[in-house]
């Protein structure tokens, strides 16, 4: 017939039989032609990137295809085993070496190869592999690749090779900001036996994943700084100009500027070590370090560095001495000449004398003075001109110290690029100097060398009167001095004078001739006798007064100090008492007599203030002679400092002049260097006095060192001169 009939016939292709696993985007999406280029059993030779600990879940999945790149169905695998086929993925290329080479990490197991997890995303049940691992219970965990960034291989396949195995190319790249380490020329720096003084211009830092790789992060922070810690040492780590580290010349490398290391290693200052020290480990890390990169924050964990310290006899670290003084002394005594040397870092001992000046040995006086003990060879003590018979007679505590000032250039430098003290102190012996025995009886206060006195209105002849028992210095003895006269008493006694002669009535008052000796007001007077014994050292007497209207007729008397006591002591100068007998004289005799008096009176004050600027001036000039003297001992120790640095320059020209004479040839048409050795001549210029970095030839620095040894030497012989004159 005519008509036409169209049929439609709808075909459902099946996947062939399993032929060969493949790589995919976990979203199914086939890898670029070049990313999924075959060459036998390398895979693809364009590599992917991926970063250390990402999982491979995120950029990966594995299928079984057949050879049309069809995933194959559960039903089509050979004997309906779809359920336990588990292909192996693993890394390839080389040898493994455990923390160099990247290897599967599976939650912190690392191993070469993993058995994968199979998953079904689709109603039509196809066969498609998440990049998990698998656990014993069955469960997946997250499989990712971690070690050393470099190009690599993951391979898979099944075990039983039946079908082709599958290659693809990774880039392993950096992770996140995890640690932080130190350079590897600074590591090497600090792995070596450093002095327990360090300095360094700068420390350099590197950011690294958990990995050991290097990321570049934006900023870098250590909140806390450099840390050291040794429990038996005083370590610590001081950095200046800020703890910010600073980015440094490289984009992945951040620097910790002026860094100095300090560890104080101290011996007793009483004796040397029997051995060298051993040297000492300190575990080097930093706190509270973060990075922050494209606006996250990360915390670092800082990788510990360890550091050996070796003590050496180059720091003084102490001052020791022998005094062989008695704890408590008496006014008097002298202190004994002693030796004193510096305790250096290793326990040995050094002489003071080859410090010169720069150790100084001071007594402190009780009352804050400071007087420098004069050296005398090796031994130490009080110097004749500054101190009278080198006598200790001041009452209280004494202390020797002893102070030690870094004078060495190179240690000085040292020390204060570290920020550590270049004066070393010690308290060497702490004694009592206690008052010696009675040897007098002093006022308090000035005692008047003569008074007058009459009936009428003149009645004292003394106030009350504070008296106190001294020692042959002058130091008051206190109770303990009263102790020692027990038993004794003091007693005031008013005689009459009359010519030579002197009359006395029991301890009142003399009659004499015609005149009649005025009487003692007992009711308003003290007793006129005080023992000794239980007073504390401190004795009152007086007041003592006349009676009113008592004596006939003028006369001079007396007032003196009795001891009764089998101990001789210095007594105050007796008092001259003039007594005038104003009844028995008309009212112009009476004017007469009190502007007579006013007149002694008169006299008597200036006698004394002449007397008083007398003492002022000697008091004056011993007081410009002690300073003089004072003087003349700091130029001499001025000149021992100067003739002590003189010597140091001189050793340091030998040593550089030897220095060259070995390094170097004179021939007819100069100097030729003969060795080549930078890093000796860098250090022997330092120990030059002067800069040596104006561009001299070697030629002209000997010819320099040469003139300058010679003007050294005359110089050195000069000032011992002087300082023997």
């Amino acid at each position: 017939g005519t008509e036409r009939v169209c049929a439609e016939l709808r075909v459902y292709a099946l996947p062939a039989a399993p032929a060969k696993w493949v790589f995919t985007h976990p979203s199914g999406a086939a890898l670029s032609a070049d990313a999924q280029r075959r060459r036998g059993r390398s895979g693809t030779h364009v590599g992917i990137d991926v970063e250390n600990g990402q999982p491979l879940a995120e950029i990966l999945s594995v299928r079984l295809v057949d050879n049309y790149a069809n995933v194959v169905n559960p039903a089509s695998v050979c004997e309906g085993d779809a359920a336990e086929l588990h292909p192996v993925i693993r890394v390839e290329g080389g040898v493994q070496e455990a923390g160099v080479a990247p290897m599967l990490a599976l939650e912190g197991k690392r191993h070469s190869e993993f058995e994968l997890d199979v998953e079904f995303r689709s109603e039509r049940q196809r066969m498609e592999y998440a990049l998990t691992g698998r656990t014993r219970l069955g469960g997946g965990r997250a499989l990712s690749l971690r070690g050393t960034c470099r190009t690599l291989s993951l391979r898979v396949e099944d075990r039983l090779e039946r079908f082709g195995g599958a290659s693809v190319q990774l880039n392993l790249l950096a992770g996140e900001p995890g640690m932080l380490r130190l350079s590897e020329d600074d590591a090497a720096k600090l792995s070596e036996e450093l002095h327990t003084r360090k300095h360094f211009d700068a420390l350099r830092f590197v950011v690294t994943d958990r990995e050991g790789n290097r990321v570049d992060v934006d900023t870098l922070d250590t909140a806390r700084g450099l840390v050291v810690k040794n429990p038996k040492f005083d370590a610590k780590v001081v950095v200046g100009g800020g703890a910010r580290p600073k980015r440094s010349g490289d984009r992945d490398e951040w620097e910790l500027r002026d860094v100095s290391f300090t560890a104080t290693h101290t011996l007793g200052d009483g004796g040397a070590a029997a051995t060298p020290a051993p040297p000492i480990e300190h575990t080097l890390f930093c706190e509270g370090a973060q990075a922050t990169l494209k606006s996250e924050h990360y915390k670092l964990k800082c990788a510990p560095f360890k550091l050996r310290t070796q003590p050496s006899n180059l720091f003084v670290v102490g001052i020791g001495a022998v005094i062989e003084q008695e704890q408590r002394l008496e006014a008097g005594s002298k202190l004994f000449e002693f030796k004193v040397w510096a305790v250096m870092e290793d326990g040995s001992k050094t002489p003071a004398a080859e410090f010169g000046t720069a150790l100084d040995v001071l007594l402190r006086t009780p009352k804050g003075r400071e007087i420098s003990l004069k050296r005398d060879k090796s031994l130490y003590g009080l110097d004749a001109n500054i101190v009278k018979d080198k006598q200790l007679v001041e009452v209280g505590e004494y202390v020797v110290e002893a102070r030690y000032t870094e004078a060495r250039p190179q240690v000085e430098k040292l020390l204060r690029a570290c920020r550590c003290e270049t004066l070393v102190q010690r308290t060497l012996k702490a004694f009592e100097v206690r008052a010696g025995p009675p040897a007098k009886l002093v006022a308090a206060h000035r005692l008047a060398e003569a008074v007058q006195v009459n009936n009428t209105d003149r009645l004292q002849v003394l106030g009350e009167l504070k008296l106190c028992l001294h020692d042959a210095y002058g130091n008051e003895t206190g109770a303990a001095g009263a102790a020692c006269l027990a038993g004794g008493a003091v007693a005031l006694v008013l005689e009459r004078v009359r010519g030579d002669e002197c009359e006395a009535d029991g301890g009142a008052f003399a009659s004499g001739g015609n005149s009649t000796a005025p009487s003692v007001d007992e009711q308003r007077s003290a007793p006129c006798r005080v023992a000794l014994s239980g007073s504390e050292g401190q004795l009152t007497l007086g007041p003592l007064l006349l009676k009113q209207g008592t004596g006939q007729g003028d006369c001079v008397m007396r007032l003196r100090f009795a001891l009764e006591s089998s101990t001789a002591l210095a007594m105050p100068a007796p008092i001259t008492v003039t007594f005038t007998d104003m009844h028995g004289r008309n009212a112009v005799q009476r004017q007469r007599q009190k502007e007579l008096e006013r007149q002694q009176q008169a006299q008597r004050d200036e006698a004394r203030r002449r007397k008083e600027a007398l003492q002022s001036a000697c008091d004056e000039l011993d007081a410009a002679d002690a300073e003089e003297k004072q003087r003349h001992v700091e130029i001499f120790k001025a000149c021992e400092a100067l003739k002590f640095q003189l010597k140091q320059c001189i050793d340091s020209c030998a040593q550089f002049t030897g220095w060259a004479r070995e390094q170097a040839q004179f021939t007819g048409r100069g100097l030729l260097v003969r060795q080549s050795n930078d890093m000796l001549a860098s250090w022997l210029m330092q120990l030059l006095p002067w800069d040596t970095s104006r561009g001299l030839t070697a030629r002209d620095q000997v010819a320099a060192l040469t003139r300058a040894a010679e003007l050294l030497r005359k110089t050195h012989d000069d000032c011992g001169l002087g300082c023997t004159q």
